[in-house]
């Protein structure tokens, strides 16, 4: 399951356009690929995270995704890490605006949230592991069941 929005970039081989395929709310890869993706251009896939508040990164856990990532186009080698191409983040970003996609209540994990004003905010069941909670502004947020181990800030108002 990923940590945020899963997001599917096809690189067709013959040169046409790319395709991208996700939809709202924590969605799994997998599912994104069985669902949308025909079968005959599984292996013509790179793996995307959209992650809240809006960061795009490459799903890539193992070499033999990153070496796919790399001859499909979708990735660069950074001075640090494995990093998509900036062409490739302006088209993700377009389609998610094109799209509408968004996140639901469990797709803030790992949110940064330093200075957000959630007044009366309804965080109920939202996945809030790690949130970086730093002077956001909580009055009357409704954080009931709201899963919250690491949160950092918890005591801001």
């Amino acid at each position: 399951m990923c940590i945020g929005i899963g997001i599917v970039v096809v690189v067709p081989e013959d040169g046409s356009p790319i395709k991208i395929y996700g939809k709202d709310g924590n969605s799994s890869h997998d599912t994104i690929l069985h669902e949308m993706v025909p079968v005959e251009l599984h292996n013509r896939v790179a793996k995307i995270e959209y992650t809240y508040p809006h960061a795009l990164r490459l799903d890539a856990p193992d070499e033999e995704c990153r070496k796919a990532a790399i001859d499909l186009g979708v990735a660069e080698m950074g001075p640090f890490e494995l990093r998509l191409k900036p062409s490739i983040v302006e088209i993700v970003a377009k389609w998610i605006g094109e799209n509408r996609i968004d996140f639901d209540a469990k797709t803030m994990h790992l949110a940064d949230l330093r200075g957000a004003n959630l007044t009366e905010a309804n965080l109920t069941e939202a996945n809030l592991r790690g949130a970086n909670l730093t002077e956001a502004n909580l009055t009357e947020a409704n954080l009931s069941d709201a899963y919250m181990l690491g949160v950092i800030g918890l005591e801001a108002s």
